[in-house]
């Protein structure tokens, strides 16, 4: 997209934009590719609003033509109704009313017809309303055609969505634009969780064209083969039917209908007569919640054990497995201590076989070395992740992190095996596949599905497939963005060491173990500061624990942007074989150098830092820096250390003890002299040769292009 000119501060868009922050709204814009996604770096907005100023600048800027809200609680618990264009020509809104009225809930939808709403530049219907007393859903799909398009959905917790006065996206007619059609953000409609739910509940039962099934008469499952050899969960899943499970709890089903050519059923919550509340069945055979008001988490596949667990054991799933065991459903949980040993003779061992490891072949005079890292290559030739292993990247917004896991991808590619990008965080198949070529890639490789995929699952269904192609792929090198989505998305919690284990059993540890990926997760800091020196990412020390490769922190030592040289400082805060560190300086694996000078291609490079004559890192960064600033005084002189430090710490990242030492290390150098002034003055220091970094080693990502 061609950048425009700069809009002025009382253009419709930006007095617009305006409007919807002043009534609570997070406001970012829209993509410079005019299409309805948020600008690129959107994600910190979904817990924080940008200041206004922020807001205005962008849109002053002229690169951007278009602005969105995010929903949820930065918004003050927004979710927008979707009813989509074709739905409206084909009489949604009338069919809508009439169910309100048999329902007895119109004064509800007459009060959100009557607040903020806008017709998109599709034709569709935008219904804004603030849910307060309960937290705003993720976004929701809430009735289909009967070939199943959508037909009416929701943008909850962390969506987003284009807002007027917006002109048309990509895709749109031309000409057309999102505008207002009753009032404006002043006026959304504030609803209750509840009213929130009988709104979700009179979508589907008004404008789901799905067919419904006629009940099936009630009969136990099947169990499968050698049930003694199941979990008590899976055993438990495996006795009970839906029916079973829901109704002592006051559930009520509906109808039974089909999805995705599984059978399923509708549900309402206790304590309704009417409206949909959740839905059973289906592929997976899982329960999904749409209403908050229950005790079972929404917006998430559930298992007839979890959903056990929270009913009756309010989520202690070891709880709830132990107890079920001691009904005798699933093999005995028993504590170490307490096994029995059998009595008689030991059985023959056909009768009962070992499980101990083969170690045989310590006879033959072979040893095994530890494995050596082999993605990621550095300009001294090392690499910095294992083949087979989980290895990861952390740290705080802007560090690099994905730029860094796609040069491996890109270096992999190269080398002719085969790359996996799992986009959980949607930073967009368009931006990766775009810096891949900015990298040197072969457009005809990127393009290649059977050589690089990009995978954008939206939920646990999602990963689902993920996982079933990973094992037709067998992919060489997996990068996950980002470890902090995906947990959330199988309905655990990123806090919980027990359910982060059980997402890393499920994802992470196949793909490195089975199929025998490199596999990389990127994943963010935590805020507080005690957590922050803990040397692990945000969450529960069960993502530490599970890396068996290398694990590395990026700092920012110069930030990246366009048209600039971008500087991340990779810290080893794990290795578990110790051939990462075996190369390092120190604990720095080394400094990923990120130039983006030229438009048309990025230079990438991973160089080891200078090590100074105590062994540790030279500043050279900070060197630089005091050595350009010396460059601006007269005679090339400063009065002393403090001015400089005092000059510099409020201009750069460096602290005043960082600046000491590159002082001491410009003067061991012979590039500044100290001079004293007699006794009682501070020395001055002079320079004589001006220092300037090393920007022109060997491009990596160059040479193997």
């Amino acid at each position: 997209m061609t950048p425009m000119a700069g809009l002025a501060a009382d253009h419709p868009l930006v007095e617009a934009a305006l409007r919807w922050y002043d009534s609570g709204f997070c406001v970012v814009p829209s993509h410079q590719d005019r299409s309805k996604r948020p600008h690129s770096s959107w994600a910190q907005y979904q817990t924080a609003r940008p200041a206004w100023e922020q807001v205005r600048a962008w849109l002053l800027s002229g690169e951007y033509d278009g602005i969105g809200v995010i929903c949820g609680a930065v918004s003050g618990g927004v979710e927008m109704i979707e009813i989509e264009g074709h739905a409206i020509v084909a009489g949604a809104a009338d069919r809508l009313l009439a169910a309100a009225n048999d329902r007895g809930c119109a004064d509800l939808l007459r009060r959100v017809f009557t607040g903020c709403s806008e017709r998109s530049a599709g034709g569709g219907l935008h219904l804004f309303v603030r849910v307060v007393g309960a937290p705003a859903l993720p976004n929701t799909r809430l009735a289909h055609t009967a070939a199943d398009k959508i037909v009416a959905e929701t943008r909850g917790e962390g969506g987003f969505v284009i807002v007027a006065p917006t002109p048309a996206r990509t895709g749109h007619e031309p000409g057309s634009k999102y505008e207002f059609l009753t009032r404006g953000p002043e006026q959304t409609a504030v609803v209750t969780g509840e009213e929130r739910d009988t709104l979700h509940a009179l979508m589907a039962a008004a404008l789901d064209e799905r067919p419904a099934v006629a009940p099936a008469p009630r009969q136990a499952p099947r169990l499968p083969p050698d049930p003694g050899n199941l979990s008590p969960g899976d055993r438990y899943a495996a006795e009970h039917t839906w029916e079973q499970v829901l109704e002592p709890h006051g559930w009520v089903k509906l109808y039974d209908s089909t999805r995705d050519g599984a059978p399923g059923a509708s549900w309402t919550r206790p304590g309704k007569t009417s409206g949909v509340s959740a839905t059973t069945g289906g592929p997976g055979d899982h329960l999904y919640v749409f209403s908050s008001s229950t005790a079972l988490p929404s917006e998430t596949a559930l298992s007839k054990f979890a959903v056990y667990t929270y009913l009756n054991h309010a989520g202690d799933f070891h709880a709830a497995a132990k107890h079920l065991a001691g009904d005798g459903q699933g093999r005995p949980l028993q504590a170490l201590g307490t096994l029995e040993w059998p009595s008689g003779p030991p059985p023959d061992s056909e009768d009962f076989p070992d499980t101990f490891a083969d170690l045989g072949w310590v006879l033959s005079g072979e040893r095994r070395p530890p494995p050596p890292p082999e993605f990621l290559v550095t300009d001294s030739g090392g690499h910095l992740f294992y083949r087979g292993r989980i290895n990861g990247l952390f740290g705080d917004p802007e560090t690099a992190k994905s730029w860094i896991a796609q040069v491996a991808i890109q270096q992999a590619l190269y080398q002719g095996q085969t790359a996996v990008y799992l986009d959980v965080d949607h930073n967009g198949a368009p931006e990766i596949a775009e810096r891949l070529l900015l990298m040197g890639a072969d457009p005809a490789t990127v393009s290649n599905p059977d050589r690089f995929r990009i995978y954008e699952p939206e939920d646990r269904t999602g990963l689902e497939h993920f996982i079933t192609a990973m094992h037709r792929l067998q992919p060489d090198i997996v990068v996950v963005d980002s470890l902090g989505e995906l947990i959330p998305m199988l309905g655990l919690k990123s806090i919980d060491n027990d359910e982060l284990t059980i997402a890393i059993r499920a994802i992470l540890k196949p793909l490195a173990h089975k199929i025998g990926a490199c596999v990389i997760t990127i994943d963010h800091l935590p805020k507080g500061a005690d957590a922050r020196s803990s040397g692990y990412a945000i969450g529960g020390i069960a993502k530490k624990r599970a890396i068996d490769g290398s694990y590395l922190s990026c700092e920012v030592l110069k930030p990246p942007a366009p048209g600039q040289i971008g500087k991340i400082r990779l810290t080893i805060e794990k290795d578990r074989h110790g051939q990462v560190r075996a190369h390092a300086t120190g604990k720095v694996a080394g400094d990923f150098i990120l130039d983006s000078t030229d438009p048309n291609w990025t230079n990438t490079r991973i160089e080891h830092p200078a090590a100074a004559a105590d062994g540790k890192i030279k500043p050279t960064s900070a060197m630089a820096a005091v050595s350009a600033y010396l460059t601006t005084q007269p005679n090339q002189a400063a009065p002393s250390r403090n001015s400089i430090a005092l000059a510099l710490t409020e201009t750069s990242p460096f602290k005043k003890h960082t600046i000491d030492r590159a002082i001491d290390e410009l003067a061991n150098d012979q590039h500044i002299v100290i001079e004293s002034q007699g006794y009682g003055k501070a020395n001055t220091l002079r320079l004589t040769t001006p220092y300037h970094e090393q920007n022109g080693l060997q491009d990596i990502s160059g040479a193997l292009r």
